[in-house]
């Protein structure tokens, strides 16, 4: 239901309040996650008790700090700027230098050495294109709407609402499609779905209807809720079972990480992408206008083929998650991979 309710509110909350009100709604929502945690979540260790990685978790920490605030803060101070190069150099060292201290230490705290399975390297990968796809849309067709169209937030909102309550709804059923016919062929629907979805967004004009915008905008999350999914889980399924457990983490770190780092990107490098197409398009839709009306027309259709610009170089980033999902086409389950016998012990409930 997040998907379906978060724009909604959203759009309600900065309508009839502020756009601060988008943060403090997460305070009563993160202490009743808080409550029910303590209540309800099981107080037990799936491994024997190990040292913690303090060095990583600060490593990890600044390297995604410290590229979060490059990529957030690039088209605002220009990305060839002194300070966004230092900053993404200091960033690559500090990630360089986690992935070396992560791959020798004893009990890192998050094992890399999952990434020596190619069918969940390339579950990752698929994932992360996947959470480009839902955020090229979610930053790109608001704009569109709000500032070409003039749509008020919850208005803009409303109209992306049946694309989200499509995902919602389908998300559950893919689970019980998933174990009759496989990963693969839900994997390859959902990117063909994002990609068709996206290329048909890539033919805006300034008088597109909001059903067109319905239409597609559902038609790329329901590939969404076809494609999540399978990805992760084929991934998943091929690791070792002592593995599985930082599989996980390495998944949610990765879905999370790029999450952000994508929502930055989306206004820092889609942001760049878009000003500078725009900008060509109102410079070559201008020559000769004279007119105020022409000059605004001008203006109007030079941004909105801006944001069709931006929507294509989505769609070809959508499309190289194709050749990673035949990666994904075989299925072994987590009982088949031997585990050692210390290894199984590691990985016993323990009974206090």
């Amino acid at each position: 239901m997040a998907p379906a309710v978060g724009p909604t509110v959203s759009g309600f909350l900065i309508q009839y309040f502020n756009w601060k009100a988008i943060f403090f709604i997460n305070i009563p929502l993160g202490l009743l996650a808080l409550i029910l945690g303590v209540i309800f979540l099981p107080g037990y260790r799936l491994s024997a008790g190990s040292a913690l990685d303090i060095p990583g978790i600060v490593l990890r920490v600044l390297s995604s700090t410290v590229l979060l605030f490059a990529f957030s803060e690039g088209s605002a101070l220009e990305w060839s700027s002194a300070i966004i190069v230092c900053t993404l150099i200091a960033g690559a060292v500090f990630l360089a230098l986690f992935i070396f201290w992560e791959l020798r230490a004893k009990s890192p705290v998050l094992n890399l050495r999952t990434f020596r399975y190619p069918t969940f390297t390339a579950g990752v990968v698929v994932g992360c294109i996947i959470n480009i796809a839902l955020y090229s849309g979610t930053f790109l067709t608001p704009i569109f709407l709000q500032n070409i169209q003039g749509l008020a937030p919850l208005d803009a909102a409303l109209v992306l609402l049946p694309a989200t309550i499509c995902m919602a709804v389908l998300m559950p059923i893919v689970g019980s499609v998933y174990e009759r016919i496989g990963g693969l062929p839900l994997l390859l629907v959902g990117v063909f779905l994002i990609a068709l979805g996206t290329w048909r967004m890539t033919l805006l004009s300034v008088t597109t209807s909001h059903d067109y915008v319905r239409i597609w905008m559902a038609l790329r999350y329901i590939g969404l809720a076809l494609a999540t999914m399978p990805a992760s889980n084929a991934g998943m399924i091929t690791l070792p079972k002592e593995l599985s457990g930082y599989g996980s983490s390495i998944l949610n770190w990765t879905k999370q990480m790029f999450a952000c780092l994508f929502a930055c990107l989306s206004i820092g490098v889609f942001s760049s992408l878009l000003t500078s197409r725009a900008s060509n398009h109102i410079s070559a839709l201008s020559h000769g206008a004279t007119s105020p009306a022409g000059l605004a027309a001008a203006h109007a259709n030079g941004y909105v083929m801006g944001i069709n610009d931006v929507y294509l170089v989505s769609c070809l980033v959508i499309l190289i998650a194709l050749p990673f999902s035949f990666l994904l086409r075989r299925r072994r389950k987590l009982h088949d991979s031997p585990v050692p016998p210390q290894a199984a012990a590691e990985v016993a409930p323990d009974p206090t």
